[in-house]
């Protein structure tokens, strides 16, 4: 196995597979409304902070923890890295990158796009306000740590209050 795919089934187990199962659950349960755009967004804005999170903490601990018969990974990195630093001026614009990845290498990317609609684009001081309102009562890694140890509450609470704070400063 190469160390990727080790990697891999931890961040599944870590983040994924928690999300996914309280996800499932609240859709099956009707708790949200996926037809609905705004919820698709408040949904998906929630989901992405706590797999982001939950990302960071598994790929750290994997860089320090040690792998039997090589040692700890950041520390191999130390002593191996022979990389230097690309000057700033040989890495091309993003959208000449994508255009030479497709003309050259035959590739095809994905394009970005949101999943829902933000009822609130354009008026950045009710963004603001959801913002200071729903981190007034809600921590990311908080939230994290209690989904990974089987308590969904945290979780489904946060997207239902980012769901009623997006709600209460527009009309869905």
């Amino acid at each position: 196995n190469l160390p990727i795919e080790r990697i891999w089934v931890e961040v599944n187990s870590r983040v994924n597979y928690p999300l996914k199962e309280a996800l499932v659950e609240m859709d099956n349960t009707l708790q949200i409304d996926m037809e609905n755009d705004a919820f698709k967004f408040c949904v998906s804005e929630v989901s992405c902070r706590v797999a982001n999170y939950g990302l960071n903490v598994v790929i750290s601990s994997w860089n320090q923890h040690p792998i039997s018969g090589r040692g700890v990974p950041s520390t191999i990195k130390e002593r191996t890295n022979r990389l230097q630093p690309l000057n700033v001026n040989d890495i091309p614009e993003p959208l000449e990158a994508k255009q030479m990845y497709e003309t050259i290498y035959l590739g095809r990317l994905t394009e970005e796009s949101h999943f829902g609609i933000d009822p609130l684009v354009g008026f950045e001081e009710l963004i603001n306000q959801r913002e200071n309102s729903f981190q007034a009562v809600h921590q990311i890694p908080t939230i994290f740590n209690h989904l990974v140890n089987g308590n969904q509450a945290p979780f489904k609470t946060a997207i239902s209050d980012f769901i009623q704070i997006t709600s209460n400063l527009t009309a869905f």
